[in-house]
């Protein structure tokens, strides 16, 4: 071949590589902002709220939250043994899609969750806890909800005969390790000079199954929960009306300054605006009195919750 044939064909070369090694370097902007191009297929994603994620959060793009699935309709395992449901893992996954986040739901028991939190285990923690003074010491908490707390008795036991605290000396009271309810119990029982047996029970289920086969008489958990139980006891529980309290804050638990709580308070603002967070309450019945208007970081109450 003559030199300026062998030219000819380098240009002809030249010309159709360079449009090839267009695309590619179109590829590779597109492949850079990939992750980006992923959150935003999330439904109701919000980008001016996702950038202000921390940026481990944000490469990772994934929310491994903890829960303890045992509390329905809050957080309980779905017909096929393996789906974890219920208001907070259906909330959290909301929330991950403002943010652009995959969600992955984890089971732990309940006085696990935030020592693992802590460790790093999760990102978050949400199976409806009381936002208290002394968990905000360790970690930040976004409130979404709020309950009261319900006394429940076996049947056998008349509930009108309990209408205050003292009315529980010589019960068995049946309480979650590591819950509110424990430490409560833990005080009442000084209260009753020590007249006051506090069972506790790994998780709710439990709880609950023995209050319904008498091996307990009293037993005391948010609102939904023990209202959830009852619905399902076929007539073996009743609600003690005389020990209603008032509702308190519960909040999403997330690593204590650690930049993760503004995203989620926003993300959640959005939830409201949009009806979604609404939606999602409805759906598992939620009474409207645990719905709030105005989640905060860090809401707990002076006094302790009980």
């Amino acid at each position: 071949m003559s030199r300026v044939l062998r030219f000819a064909a380098v240009l002809l070369s030249v010309a159709l590589i360079a449009p090839a090694a267009a695309l590619v370097g179109c590829g590779g902007d597109e492949s850079s902002g990939g992750s980006d191009s992923a959150a935003a297929e999330h439904p109701g994603f919000k980008k001016e709220i996702a950038d202000t994620l921390p940026e481990a959060i944000k490469s990772k793009g994934t929310l491994i939250a903890a829960t303890d699935a045992t509390f329905p309709p809050l957080e309980f395992m779905d017909a096929d043994g393996e789906t974890i449901t219920g208001v907070d893992p259906e909330l959290i996954t909301a929330i991950g899609n403002v943010l652009g986040l995959e969600v992955k739901v984890v089971n732990a028991k309940f006085d696990s969750i935030l020592p693992g939190l802590q460790a790093g285990n999760y990102d978050v923690a949400i199976s409806w806890f009381n936002d208290r003074k002394d968990r905000e010491e360790v970690v930040d908490m976004v409130v979404y909800g709020q309950s009261g707390n319900t006394y429940y008795v076996n049947a056998d036991v008349d509930p009108s005969t309990i209408s205050k605290p003292e009315d529980l000396c010589d019960k068995r009271y049946a309480v979650m390790k590591g819950s509110s309810q424990a430490a409560e119990a833990a005080e009442q029982k000084k209260a009753c000079g020590g007249k006051l047996e506090v069972m506790e029970f790994p998780d709710q289920n439990a709880i609950n199954l023995a209050l319904a086969a008498g091996r307990a008489d009293i037993a005391n958990a948010g609102t939904p929960v023990a209202l959830y139980a009852m619905s399902k006891a076929s007539g073996r529980l009743a609600l003690v009306d005389g020990l209603a309290e008032h509702p308190h804050p519960v909040g999403i638990a997330v690593p204590k300054g650690g930049g993760l709580a503004q995203p989620i308070l926003d993300a959640l603002k959005a939830l409201m605006a949009d009806g979604t967070y609404q939606e999602i309450f409805k759906k598992y019945g939620i009474d409207a009195k645990s719905a709030i208007t105005d989640p905060v970081i860090n809401g707990a109450p002076d006094e302790p919750a009980e």
